[in-house]
């Protein structure tokens, strides 16, 4: 449900009553409302902060890698999506010898 629009997801949830399923839709709901973050353009962060927090002269693969873990560690409920912790977050957990 997190990488799929909300939109859809909730269309293909109103089919599940028509084969038994009609109370899954309301929690569905109610589980992504709950997420933290709904896109990767959510994350209090962007390619260019990670690049500074990282103290990276140009963009890498590094950066991507660094978004995909962001998004992990906050849908997870490990870290807060709040810029300066996630700055902190990236400079323990990566360098530029990753």
């Amino acid at each position: 449900a997190y990488e799929c629009p909300e939109d859809l997801a909730i269309e293909v949830e109103q089919l599940l009553p028509g084969i038994g399923h009609s109370e899954q839709l309301v929690e569905l709901e109610e589980v992504y409302r709950q997420l933290p973050i709904h896109s990767m353009k959510d994350i209090q962060i962007d390619g260019f902060g990670v690049k500074e927090a990282l103290g990276l002269e140009k963009m890498g693969p590094i950066i991507g890698e660094v978004l995909q873990a962001l998004q992990t560690e906050i849908l997870s409920g490990r870290l807060a999506n709040e810029n300066t912790e996630i700055v902190s977050w990236i400079r323990n957990n990566f360098n530029e010898s990753k």
